[in-house]
């Protein structure tokens, strides 16, 4: 199954936080964004059985938001999707660290 949903306010996409992890970050430093601030999607997908955890760029641009949403869930979202990386840096990225 998806590891989230389109909010019904069509606010971001819900993310179901026991299947996966999800992060905003720097492309350049790999530093976590603040809330509301954009960066590199990154996400850890707890789902996946017989693997290990691994942190997972798929080159989207976007903002997760924690707060309350209009839609009265309390789960994170993820903003829409501002643009992929591979249209905003022009030097080859990166192997995900911990």
């Amino acid at each position: 199954g998806s590891p989230g949903f389109e909010c019904t306010f069509q606010l971001g996409h819900h993310i179901l936080t026991e299947m996966i992890y999800v992060e905003i970050v720097d492309p350049k430093t790999m530093k976590v964004a603040k809330p509301k601030e954009d960066g590199l999607v990154v996400m850890t997908h707890f789902g996946r059985e017989g693997l290990p955890l691994i942190r997972y760029a798929p080159g989207d641009w976007s903002f997760l938001d924690k707060e309350r949403c209009k839609c009265g869930r309390v789960t994170p979202r993820l903003g829409p999707i501002l643009g992929r990386i591979d249209e905003m840096v022009k030097e080859s990225i990166f192997i995900l660290h911990s």
